[in-house]
């Protein structure tokens, strides 16, 4: 008989992707927030919440709420965060970050948006960066 261990944080992020896939964005928010709030350190496992990866669910819910560039500017600071991290978490932010780009493709011709194009094409060209498509 084995052992799970579930955080309190990880549980609110899973409730906050869980509403998005609901298209509760707002609820969403709530709960993501609420995650990222309850994240202790940094070495806290990234399978179970990842601050980096949790907050490309807030993205999101900025993306569903119609706040384009809102969704854009974080999803750029969350890239601009994570450019030096490491392999392990590098992979899930490229697929959440591609995740977020087909949210904000009709929204192309705003600066934002463009800048958060420009920032993932760049991470998905860093060197020795091995993806899955």
């Amino acid at each position: 008989m084995g052992v799970f261990a579930f955080s309190e944080a990880a549980l609110e992020k899973c409730a906050g992707t869980t509403l998005l896939w609901l298209g509760e964005p707002k609820q969403a928010l709530i709960h993501t927030r609420h995650a990222l709030a309850l994240h202790g350190s940094a070495s806290e496992s990234w399978m179970q919440m990842h601050p980096l990866i949790s907050r490309f669910d807030e993205a999101q819910a900025w993306a569903q709420l119609g706040h384009p560039d809102e969704a854009a500017m974080l999803g750029s600071q969350i890239f601009t965060a994570g450019r030096d991290a490491a392999q392990d978490v590098i992979g899930p932010l490229v697929h959440k970050g591609r995740e977020l780009l087909e949210m904000l493709a009709p929204h192309g011709k705003l600066a934002e948006v463009r800048n958060y194009t420009e920032q993932f094409h760049a991470l998905t060209r860093r060197p020795g960066l091995a993806l899955q498509a």
